[in-house]
């Protein structure tokens, strides 16, 4: 559940500074099931998720959870969840794991297969039975990295959206509130990563930045 905070929490900020709608979408439901075979462990994980949306400045109304168990993500239901929030929240902007990331995190990949044909889809009439009349084409959409580099998944030209020293720590903050996890470990490596990423902003270094990769529908 941290996933979005690591590799758009800059993003997210930034949009809610804005005074963007911001929705996040958290495709696994731990809420008692023992994922793990641990009850406590997945409540504890799902009290986290809320509480690091919060400190992004994403309220409770704006979070969307769903029932999926980790390692075992079904496209299909996923594809219908994501048809369904996309019609009703109407986003112009969209933040996506990167696919090729998978052999970390395999359902990163089940995810941008879902997600990527629900974002086709969603404008047009087809499938209108899911979710509400078809929304307007996105403006942008964009593929993160959590701790595999773009550049090791093979992608270029690599945006680099600079982030300031406050919306830094506003993320750092965010991490914190995931208390099942080494928050100084999380912290270093988060913070490393954003200051390599914004000293290889070659056309305009800045102090911090996250990484993405525009999505092709190709």
């Amino acid at each position: 559940p941290d996933d979005d905070v690591l590799g758009c929490g800059g993003q997210i900020i930034k949009h809610v500074a804005c005074g963007d709608d911001v929705h996040i979408v958290y495709c696994s439901d731990t809420r008692g099931v023992g994922v793990f075979g641990m009850p406590e462990y997945d409540r504890l994980q799902l009290s986290e998720t809320l509480a690091m949306a919060e400190a992004l400045g994403v309220g409770e109304g704006r979070i969307h959870i769903l029932d999926e168990t980790p390692m075992k993500y079904r496209e299909d239901v996923l594809y219908e969840d994501f048809l369904r929030i996309l019609r009703e929240v109407k986003p112009s902007v969209v933040y996506l794991p990167h696919p090729r990331e998978g052999y970390r995190h395999p359902d990163h990949e089940v995810v941008f297969r879902a997600a990527k044909k629900a974002l086709w889809i969603a404008p047009s009439s087809f499938f209108s039975a899911v979710g509400e009349e078809p929304s307007p084409r996105i403006k942008e959409a964009w593929l993160y990295e959590v701790w595999v580099p773009l550049e090791a998944m093979g992608d270029v030209p690599i945006k680099f959206k600079p982030i300031s020293e406050e919306t830094l720590e506003k993320k750092l903050a965010a991490l914190e509130e995931r208390v099942s996890q080494p928050a100084d470990w999380y912290a270093h490596a988060t913070r490393g990563l954003a200051a390599f990423r914004g000293a290889m902003r070659q056309s305009e270094p800045c102090e911090y930045a996250e990484a993405f990769v525009p999505l092709s529908f190709d």
